[in-house]
């Protein structure tokens, strides 16, 4: 599923250096389109923030499988930080507000998390997200 996010942005990276670290024995057992969604919003975000490098690790970690999406971007200020998830709530010219929210709600309906961190403007950003693993 990672890769094939990675293969949807191949074609619009201009430039951008995307690495990827992944568990290959790491299976989710739910519908796929759902994580692919959000790892692909995640990238697209990422490329948008006007990333250099991008790097996406999963692993295995608690019973859930932990997918990070790391840029050097421009960062997320620590004022907004704690409201990056709500709908409506953009810092782009020509955004809406929905992909971070929306993947918010579809890892929560999944019975994961989505969380965001960053040191602010000019630190870059990171996303997490958890996912429950079969027993």
């Amino acid at each position: 599923m990672i890769h094939d996010a990675v293969q949807m942005r191949a074609g619009a990276r201009d430039g951008i250096e995307l690495a990827v670290d992944a568990d290959q024995a790491l299976r989710l057992v739910m519908p796929r389109h759902q994580p692919l969604d959000i790892v692909v919003n995640l990238v697209n975000n990422a490329v948008q923030a006007r990333a250099k490098r991008v790097e996406i690790h999963a692993a295995r970690e608690d019973g859930c499988a932990r997918i990070d999406v790391v840029d050097d971007g421009v960062g997320i200020a620590r004022d907004q930080l704690q409201d990056i998830f709500t709908c409506g709530l953009t810092t782009k010219k020509d955004g809406r507000g929905f992909g971070l929210h929306f993947s918010a709600l579809v890892a929560r309906e999944l019975g994961g998390s989505l969380s965001a961190a960053s040191d602010g403007l000019g630190a870059g950003a990171r996303f997490t997200l958890r996912l429950p693993l079969p027993a």
